[in-house]
């Protein structure tokens, strides 16, 4: 049986998360990726011998874990920097 491809678009996806959603299905589907303007695509294809599962809906979740991700990400940025400014100020090298 030849595998079905399945596409999604995101309009205004953030690059990375996209990316990084892609990198994640690779074991579970072929995945090629296209921007056009702001918008980046993907079609998915399954793997022979993978698991079968609803592609499109694991890409969505993936893509959204990784915005979430990197929105945690930036947020604890300016917590890092305060809690070693404190700690250096602890140590007397401040």
């Amino acid at each position: 049986m030849k595998p079905r491809a399945r596409s999604i678009k995101i309009a205004g996806a953030e690059a990375t998360a996209f990316l990084l959603a892609a990198h994640a299905l690779t074991e579970a589907a072929w995945v090629v990726v296209d921007k056009t303007g702001r918008s980046w695509s993907a079609t998915l294809i399954q793997r022979p011998g993978a698991p079968v599962v609803d592609l499109a809906a694991t890409f969505r979740a993936a893509y959204e874990t990784e915005r979430l991700r990197a929105a945690i990400e930036r947020a604890g940025r300016p917590l890092r920097a305060e809690r070693l400014r404190r700690l250096l100020a602890l140590d007397g090298a401040v």
